[in-house]
C-alpha cells in the first residue's frame, strides 16, 4: 500500500523525464548496495551462532567502505556516461543513500538473526513508513525534485538504523571501546560464501530490471 502511494506521489510530483531518470538511478543503487555489501547480511544470518561481536562489527566496516568506494565511481564516473541528467548535489546524496541501505540491510540482517521477529519488522516497517511520511511533506511544501526523493531516502533509512544502534549500544559498547586495541580480521566465510549469493542475486535482479536501459539507450 505504502509502494503504491509513493508511486503516486512520484508520478504527480516529477516532470516525465524526471521520473525516468529517477527510475534508472533506483536500480543502480540497488546494485551498488547489492555488490558492495559483499553478502553480509547473508552470511550474517548463516554463521551468527559463529560469529563474535568484533567479527560482525569488522564486517559492517569492511562492507561500509567497498559500498562507498563503489558508490563514488558509478555516481560519479557511470551514472554521467548512461545519459542520465543529475545534478552535482544528486551524485552526493547517491553516494550516501547507498551507504546508509547497506547498513540499514545489515541491521535487519543482524535482528533476524537474533530472532527478534518484532524489531526486525517494526524497523523495516518504520523506514517504509517515514519515507512516505516525507515524500508526502516534500510534494506539499516544497519543488519536489530527485533530490528531494534522495534526501527522503537517507532519512527513512537513517532513522531506524539510528535506532537500531540506541537499541544495541549496550551490546557495543564493550566493543567498540576495545577496537584500537584488536586487529583488523574478516572471517574468510564472508567472501566464501557471500560472493556466490551476490552473483545470483545480482543476476536476478538485471534480469528483471536491466532492459530499462536497453529501452533507454534505444
Amino acid at each position: 500500500l505504502l509502494g503504491v502511494i509513493n508511486l503516486k506521489i512520484l508520478t504527480n510530483s516529477l516532470t516525465l523525464t524526471q521520473f525516468s531518470n529517477l527510475q534508472l538511478v533506483i536500480p543502480l543503487v540497488e546494485w551498488v548496495v547489492l555488490i558492495g555489501v559483499l553478502g553480509a547480511p547473508q552470511f550474517v544470518l548463516r554463521y551468527w551462532s559463529k560469529l563474535s561481536s568484533l567479527e560482525i562489527i569488522n564486517v559492517a566496516k569492511l562492507f561500509s567502505a567497498s559500498i562507498l568506494c563503489l558508490a563514488i565511481v558509478v555516481a560519479s564516473l557511470i551514472v554521467p556516461h548512461m545519459g542520465i541528467k543529475l545534478s552535482e548535489g544528486s551524485i552526493y546524496l547517491i553516494v550516501i543513500v547507498c551507504v546508509l541501505q547497506g547498513g540499514f540491510k545489515y541491521a535487519l540482517s543482524i535482528t533476524r538473526a537474533q530472532l527478534k521477529h518484532a524489531v526486525y519488522l517494526s524497523l523495516a516497517v518504520l523506514q517504509k513508513i517515514i519515507l512516505t511520511a516525507f515524500l508526502l511533506i516534500g510534494s506539499v511544501f516544497i519543488v519536489f525534485t530527485i533530490e528531494a526523493y534522495l534526501t527522503a531516502l537517507i532519512i527513512a533509512f537513517a532513522l531506524p538504523l539510528l535506532l537500531f544502534l540506541y537499541l544495541a549500544k549496550d551490546k557495543l559498547k564493550s566493543v567498540l571501546i576495545s577496537l584500537v586495541s584488536y586487529p583488523f580480521y574478516v572471517p574468510r566465510e564472508l567472501f566464501k560464501y557471500g560472493i556466490p549469493v551476490v552473483v545470483v542475486m545480482l543476476l536476478g535482479d538485471i534480469l528483471v530490471t536491466g532492459n530499462r536501459y536497453v529501452l533507454n539507450a534505444n
